[in-house]
């Protein structure tokens, strides 16, 4: 796994690191580079502009695409995208969890990518491939090669299972069956995250390679980048952007406070990502929160409300009443009847001596009807 810093150079590394390391005769001589369609041309441009051979990779995408593959075994490069690559692999094929990537399947039910074997493979924004459940992560665990590689800057992007597909991918013994990564590393990330992280962490060792900017070799950084020059621009929310945000950041207080009170903020860090993400959606644009359920849970009217420039404070304010009214009746729950009176009954005292105060100062008395008002204000808080 090639995990270095976004900007220190992936793409170029690995055009090396092909130009190098020719496969010895008499073995598949294909190397096949699976990436997203964004940076389809931009790897054939690099590959055509910085590697010596003299035959130009295969682009393997769209309509025309060749057949066979004995045809595809002719090439030295091979491009493809991770859409081409998944629909090569019949469902009746995918992995389950402790399958055998090497498994049974019928090569002639089989696109041409899966039936050729590769001299070496290369995933690009591998994190794509993060959901092992997936057609496409079973399609590229299923190709057969000599070497592979992954390249991607972030691993892990939410939790520690996000690494299980590029291992499995990478046939490490053990540790690329399901049950092994899960038993020792997976169900210790709630009950233990260190424990977790450490046992990950250690194998990462034997098959990842991560640098960034700060990094150095023979004491000289990696990279010489020119000075970095920060501004900042303040920008303020119009008057429906700040209740929207409001609202949206009403929701995501309430929901961080419920994992500060248990004491599970660090179990679900993936959950407080997501909300952070929810409110930097917000701060871009309403509209990316708006239509997506599970935030505001507003209804078709006061959506319409916003879009018309109507939306009412009173809303905001209504939504975190509720909440606050939930929040009183899980104390309630909590709380015995008898502390609950003491605090009345200390509060009922207190707002007589008060009483008892301002009619000493004042030369009017106040009425009955005021006392017992105050009262009900101070004993109803």
């Amino acid at each position: 796994i090639l995990a270095d810093e976004m900007g220190l150079g992936k793409t170029i590394q690995m055009i090396a690191t092909i130009n190098l390391n020719p496969p010895i005769r008499g073995e598949p001589i294909g190397t096949l580079i699976v990436c997203p369609l964004s940076v389809l041309k931009q790897w054939r441009t690099e590959i055509e502009t910085k590697s010596t051979s003299d035959v130009p990779p295969l682009v393997y995408h769209g309509e025309g695409r060749i057949k066979s593959h004995l045809h595809l075994q002719m090439f030295k490069i091979v491009l493809t995208t991770y859409h081409t690559l998944a629909m090569e692999l019949p469902t009746q094929y995918m992995l389950k969890l402790d399958d055998h990537p090497d498994g049974p399947m019928r090569d002639d039910k089989c696109g041409p990518l899966l039936r050729t074997r590769w001299h070496r493979i290369v995933f690009d924004e591998a994190q794509i491939l993060r959901n092992s459940g997936t057609r496409m992560s079973s399609a590229a665990a299923r190709l057969k090669s000599t070497i592979r590689w992954c390249l991607t800057g972030t691993p892990i992007i939410n939790r520690l299972e996000d690494a299980f597909p590029l291992i499995r991918i990478l046939r490490i013994p053990r540790w690329y069956k399901w049950r092994h990564f899960d038993q020792n590393i997976v169900q210790y990330e709630d009950k233990d995250p260190k424990l977790a992280t450490k046992r990950l962490q250690r194998l990462f060792r034997t098959c990842l390679l991560r640098r960034n900017k700060s990094s150095t070799l023979d004491g000289k950084c990696l990279i010489e980048l020119p000075s970095k020059h920060v501004q900042l621009v303040t920008l303020d929310f119009s008057k429906e952007e700040r209740a929207i945000y409001s609202a949206v950041e009403g929701h995501a207080q309430v929901e961080f406070n419920r994992f500060l009170r248990q004491g599970t903020v660090l179990k679900n860090h993936s959950h407080v990502f997501s909300l952070l993400l929810r409110l930097r959606q917000c701060a871009c644009h309403p509209g990316m929160r708006i239509h997506l359920r599970g935030c505001l849970r507003m209804s078709d009217g006061l959506v319409q409300a916003l879009i018309q420039e109507e939306f009412d404070e009173d809303m905001v304010l209504a939504q975190r009443d509720r909440e606050r009214r939930a929040e009183c009746e899980r104390a309630r729950l909590l709380v015995s009847k008898s502390f609950v009176e003491s605090i009345k009954e200390g509060l009922l005292q207190t707002a007589r001596e008060r009483m008892k105060l301002e009619q000493t100062a004042r030369t009017s008395s106040f009425s009955g009807g005021n006392a017992l008002m105050i009262v009900s204000a101070v004993s109803g808080r």
